[in-house]
């Protein structure tokens, strides 16, 4: 998938600066309104973090269907892989034993091999098994009170890197389990990317949509041309420390190749909404 690719770094919980100048502008609920007659926004939150989709419907096209399917989509990756749901397949395999199988579905099958193929092709450099050491810094689903008050210990530290260890996720078929107690597994850099390239996907081949935008987390896949009838462009905020959502300061505009048949995929991290100060020093997942 082009966007999964792409989008293989560590971008924990992504809350990077990144917004639309095409104007997006929507709730944290799922919310569909008319932006011009044929183009339609929607807004919501998954994987813990926030989406935007905006695309223009074909005439005589079913829309409650296709918010429908788009909604399916997003809450199957998130049952999948959002460690922050509890019940999730991901949950549950972090929380199981050595030995313990768990049964995967199509998506996390999936984004484990491709995590798998690039994990080998960069010497173990990119691990989706770094959950633990995420953990302790205070930027994974498990952060609390305590963790921000202080960074982790050196030996709080070696012990969490002694469980990132993406050769002890073990695969059989359509089940897994881990080879040694206290491996967990985070898609975070991988799953809102390969999100974004589901619901591409479903606009453009189950309903042949061919102008949309798709955001999840910072990742974002565009294809066609916006409701101002211009390719789309996506506006990044310059990062300037303390500034906030309302103070934000354009550092560049990406805009999409003119020739309109072509989509473009994105993928963005940030550090500046999303530290944590110890002592005077900043920490940040990327």
């Amino acid at each position: 998938m082009k966007n999964l690719m792409s989008s293989l770094s560590a971008n924990k919980n992504n809350t990077t600066a990144l917004y639309g100048i095409i104007g997006l502008v929507g709730t944290l609920s799922l919310t569909a309104c008319q932006q011009t007659p044929d183009y339609n926004n929607l807004s919501g939150e998954t994987m813990g973090t926030s989406y935007h989709i905006s695309y223009q419907l074909p005439k005589g096209a079913d829309e409650a269907a296709i918010q429908a399917a788009i909604n399916k989509r997003l809450q199957d990756i998130n049952d999948s892989m959002s460690t922050y749901q509890a019940d999730s397949t991901i949950s549950k395999f972090n929380q199981l034993g050595k030995d313990e199988p768990i049964t995967i579905d199509a998506d996390f099958s999936h984004v484990l091999a491709t995590s798998r193929q690039v994990y080998q092709s960069s010497g173990g450099a990119f691990d989706p098994t770094v959950m633990p050491l995420v953990d302790i810094w205070g930027f994974g689903s498990t952060m609390t009170v305590e963790r921000l008050q202080r960074p982790p210990t050196a030996l709080e530290i070696a012990q969490a890197k002694a469980l990132v260890d993406f050769d002890s996720v073990i695969q059989k078929g359509n089940t897994i389990y881990k080879a040694k107690d206290g491996i967990g597994l985070d898609f975070s850099a991988v799953a809102k990317g390969y999100g974004v390239d589901v619901i591409a996907d479903v606009l453009k081949n189950n309903y042949q949509i061919r102008n949309y935008m798709v955001e999840i987390g910072g990742e974002v896949a565009t294809a066609g041309i916006s409701a101002q009838q211009q390719p789309w462009k996506i506006a990044i905020d310059a990062p300037i420390e303390g500034s906030t959502v309302s103070e934000r300061q354009t550092m560049a505009v990406i805009r999409q190749p003119i020739n309109i048949s072509n989509s473009m995929h994105l993928a963005t991290s940030g550090n500046y909404r999303n530290s944590v100060v110890f002592a005077g020093r900043h920490y940040s997942h990327t």
